[in-house]
């Protein structure tokens, strides 16, 4: 447990200006939003902040591969991070990365919701719609952020572990390999295996007290669908974790 603990720090340590820059450069971004909104009342502030929100699908991979970089930089051959296995390097890697997608994800709230005041001038609706589905948004994202960084992180080190073996191209390798999450995920979600595997237990969401006609394009949430992926993204960190321990420190 203590060794795990050293290999938290160690991953905060190693990462700690690139997370202060960031919430730095957020706060900054939501100042400016807010002080905008202010003086224009425009809307285009409002609509701004959401797609911060947004974006934040993008953080754990873009936070994972620099970490993961930062593993190995200024050597030509990827150097073994330590005496952990690939999995405990992984695992603290996606906690430090899962918190720091929280502290950011949690100021982009603030500020959206300080904007959203201001621009639509009805407290008790943005309140509302806050409590009710701020959960479910934030649940969701960062199921999609972990699925993404785990994804990202498992090519990344598939290109890594390539090198032992060619020496040019590793980019191809790296292609080849995206293309299972997209073209080839994409294949299977329009399949009717999909639909047996996956397409149960929906969850739907009321939208009737914001406006009578948004439940015509609510989107349920499948339960199947949640299990699913999970299994899915144990897989790839499985996989990921292995690759870390038996191809890349070995190189």
């Amino acid at each position: 447990m203590a060794s795990y603990w050293n290999l938290l720090k160690r991953e905060y340590f190693l990462s700690q200006n690139m997370i202060i820059w960031k919430l730095v450069l957020l706060v900054g971004a939501g100042v400016l939003g807010v002080y905008l909104a202010y003086r224009y009342h425009r809307g285009i502030e409002l609509v701004l902040a959401l797609g911060t929100i947004l974006s934040h699908i993008l953080f754990l991979a873009l936070y994972l591969l620099r970490s993961l970089s930062s593993e190995w930089k200024d050597n030509t051959q990827p150097r073994p991070p330590g005496p952990q296995s690939g999995w405990n390097l992984l695992g603290t890697k996606l906690i430090v990365g899962m918190l720091s997608l929280l502290s950011s994800l949690g100021l982009a709230y603030i500020f959206t919701f300080w904007i959203a005041v201001i621009d639509l001038n009805n407290f008790p609706l943005i309140w509302s719609v806050t409590i009710k589905y701020g959960f479910w948004v934030t649940l969701e994202i960062m199921f999609l952020a972990l699925y993404i960084g785990l994804w990202a992180t498992l090519i990344y080190i598939i290109v890594i572990a390539s090198k032992s073996f060619i020496k040019k191209g590793n980019a191809i390798i790296g292609f080849l390999v995206l293309l299972i999450p997209t073209w080839g995920m994409s294949i299977l979600r329009n399949s009717r295996l999909y639909d047996q595997l996956v397409r149960w237990g929906p969850i739907y969401f009321n939208f009737d007290h914001i406006h009578q006609d948004l439940h015509r394009f609510q989107v349920p949430l499948y339960i199947g669908q949640g299990i699913f992926y999970t299994l899915m993204m144990v897989g790839i960190f499985y996989l990921a974790g292995w690759l870390l321990d038996n191809k890349v420190n070995k190189c």
